[in-house]
C-alpha cells in the first residue's frame, strides 16, 4: 500500500519504520527545503527498529520517558529546521526558537530529576 502515497509521505514512513530506508529515499524528494526538514526529523527519531534495539537493551528499567521524548525531539527537528528553510529574516526566529525549547526543555528537565529517583531505586 505504499506506493499509494505521495513521495514526501512515502520517504516519511519508511524512514520512520527503518532510519537507512529512509535516507536513502531522500532523493526522491524534489524540494531541497522539505527534504532537509524531512532528513532533521527522521535523523533524531531514529526510527522503530532503534527504538525496539533500546528497548531490547533495558528491559528492567523499561522505556519510561524515552518514547515520548524521542517524539518530541523528531517533531522540533521537522518544525525548527522548517523556519531555517522557508523563512527569510532569522532575526525574528532565533529567540522564538530558543524561547520554544526552554518552554519545552525546562519541564522535562523538571520530569527527569523526579523519576531519576525512581530510577536509581531500581538499579541499585
Amino acid at each position: 500500500f505504499l506506493w499509494l502515497l505521495k513521495t514526501e509521505y512515502f520517504v516519511l514512513f519508511s524512514g520512520l519504520l527503518e532510519l537507512t530506508n529512509g535516507c536513502c529515499d531522500l532523493n526522491a524528494i524534489t524540494s531541497e527545503g522539505l527534504r532537509f526538514m524531512i532528513a532533521c526529523c527522521l535523523l533524531s527519531f531514529g526510527g522503530v527498529c532503534v527504538l525496539l534495539q533500546t528497548l531490547s537493551t533495558v528491559k528492567e528499567l523499561g522505556l519510561g520517558m524515552y518514547i515520548p521524548g524521542k517524539i518530541l525531539q523528531a517533531l522540533f527537528s521537522f518544525i525548527l529546521p522548517a523556519l531555517i528553510a522557508f523563512h527569510k529574516d532569522m532575526v525574528y526566529i532565533l529567540p522564538l526558537m530558543i524561547g520554544l525549547l526552554l518552554a519545552v526543555l525546562i519541564p522535562l528537565l523538571l520530569y527527569r530529576k523526579k523519576s531519576s529517583s525512581i530510577i536509581k531505586k531500581c538499579v541499585v
